[in-house]
């Protein structure tokens, strides 16, 4: 009976460990559910929180393309404001040029006068 005693032990204490393999399959199976649960409320957190960010980002660079905008345009307006006043200054130069080179000739024509003038009434003189 010493025999039957002993398998009956073993199977026994196979059972008891086949038991506690069960079990411990069981809390595996549960824990590695839960933690694919965690898994996907994290994953699923985090693409939101990314999608978030990317939004701000992208409001972030409208707003500074906008503000490049507004640059720009300024820059163009105060660029053509410098052109038309050297194109002023250009003009005005060039008008005064003209003037100064008008009064030169309106001399020069006094001065042919007087000169024809004076050699007429030389000549009468004579």
């Amino acid at each position: 009976m010493s025999k039957i005693g002993e398998l009956e032990d073993s199977l026994e204490a196979y059972e008891q460990k086949e038991e506690i393999r069960k079990r411990q399959e069981i809390q595996y199976q549960t824990d590695r559910q839960q933690w694919e649960e965690q898994h996907n409320i994290y994953k699923k957190q985090l693409q939101s929180d990314l999608a978030q960010q990317q939004m701000r980002l992208q409001h972030k660079l409208e707003e500074s393309a906008e503000k490049i905008n507004i640059l720009q345009g300024i820059t163009m307006a105060k660029d053509k404001e410098m052109q038309e006043m050297r194109d002023a200054r250009a003009l005005e130069q060039q008008m005064q040029t003209t003037e100064s080179s008008m009064k030169h000739k309106e001399k020069e024509e006094v001065n042919r006068k007087e000169k024809e003038e004076l050699l007429f009434e030389i000549e009468n003189l004579k």
